[in-house]
């Protein structure tokens, strides 16, 4: 068995795979509960147990993370059950990041494995999580750049938290285009920005980067993907678990 580990800046999310993609169990929990080890400890032994997960069994263990600080609180707990997690970087992923000039998240370039094994290339992966990342991989699978802006929930944070009489806003989707109350305009406002302009985005990568005649695979990933799939028509394929299923594909060196 197989666990894979992601550190979200806002979530920590897990996935324990029996050797096959298609045979895994999920467990997500906020990332800031690794620093209280006890309880991170609880709920881990918790997934295991309603999950009939024998940790003795696990072979290995794969975690990617955005947060640095708290990696060393994963590892500690980890120790209890005698695993030794090996932590993936951008470092063993950078024969794919072609002419890329910086140094892209490690979040962003796993998803390559994911893709190489699930679907294909070109690709457009759209990762709706606390920030909302657009990445492009070309058709030799390389990272060929992408852009990142604040998640949908984070602007609504946003919004509630630096106005004074902007508070009654919920992350819902809009019944109508035009807002009756301040909370119902804040919904359609972002959600229609958010929306529009993430599909006018794909199509604006897709004709400028996309040089073959095969069509680009255009995936929506990450905890809020559910958005993307139902008011983004532009996205094609549904795989919230990209990244966890990606480092199961890396743990078998199909990468």
């Amino acid at each position: 068995m197989i666990l894979t580990i992601d550190i979200g800046n806002s979530y920590l999310k897990a996935a324990c795979f029996d050797n096959n993609i298609n045979n895994c169990f999920f467990f997500k929990c906020l990332s800031e509960t690794l620093t209280r080890q006890k309880k991170f400890l609880n709920l881990l032994q918790q997934f295991f147990s309603s999950n009939h997960i024998n940790t003795a069994a696990l072979k290995s263990v794969y975690f990617i993370s955005v947060k640095p600080s708290l990696n060393k609180h994963l590892i500690k707990v980890l120790k209890q059950f005698k695993l030794q997690p090996v932590m993936v970087t951008t470092d063993d992923l950078k024969h794919y990041i072609g002419n890329y000039s910086g140094t892209p998240g490690v979040d962003r370039i796993i998803a390559i494995a994911g893709i190489k094994h699930l679907y294909s290339f070109p690709a457009v992966v759209i990762d709706f999580g606390t920030a909302i990342t657009i990445d492009y991989f070309n058709e030799k699978s390389y990272f060929a750049g992408g852009m990142i802006l604040p998640g949908i929930k984070t602007a609504f944070d946003s919004i509630r938290f630096r106005t004074e009489l902007i508070k009654k806003t919920t992350c819902v989707p809009p019944e109508k285009i035009l807002g009756h109350t301040t909370a119902q305009a804040v919904n359609s406002g972002i959600f229609t920005v958010y929306t529009e302009g993430i599909a006018a985005a794909i199509r604006k990568i897709i004709k400028t980067k996309n040089n073959t005649l095969r069509p680009a695979a255009v995936i929506a990933s990450g905890g809020e993907a559910a958005i993307g799939r139902d008011y983004i028509k532009e996205i094609k394929i549904y795989e919230p678990q990209l990244i966890l299923k990606s480092l199961f594909f890396y743990s078998q060196k199909k990468i």
